[in-house]
């Protein structure tokens, strides 16, 4: 049977986010739904995440601030205009495709089927 991982056997390079960030950023389907746009592992604008309204892009940005804050996603500024950032998942999320086309998502504490 495998050992559960104590703080002192997690290796130094691998990012460890509390089970409660996790679970308060899952609470939301906005954040959900954003997670699962961003499962494919690339950068993108957080315009291309959402719907055609500005609306929508302030909604979204707001849940992408709570992700990024979170630890689950990372952003970085777009090169050619830095007052835009783009967004991706956090590389220590494995992400799987499940028989059905869907996807899930290991963060560590828990598993997500999206």
């Amino acid at each position: 049977m495998n050992e559960p991982l104590t703080p002192s056997s997690v290796p130094p390079n691998v990012p460890t986010v509390d089970a409660d960030t996790v679970f308060v950023a899952l609470g939301e389907p906005s954040r959900r739904r954003l997670l699962l746009a961003l499962s494919d592992g690339q950068f993108h604008p957080a315009r291309s995440l959402g719907g055609t309204y500005p609306k929508h892009f302030d909604n979204n940005s707001k849940h992408l601030d709570v992700l990024v804050k979170a630890g689950l996603v990372e952003s970085e500024y777009d090169p050619g205009n830095k007052r835009r950032q783009h967004y991706r998942l956090a590389p220590f999320v494995k992400v799987t495709a499940t028989p059905e086309g869907g996807r899930t998502m290991d963060f560590g504490h828990c598993i997500v089927r999206l």
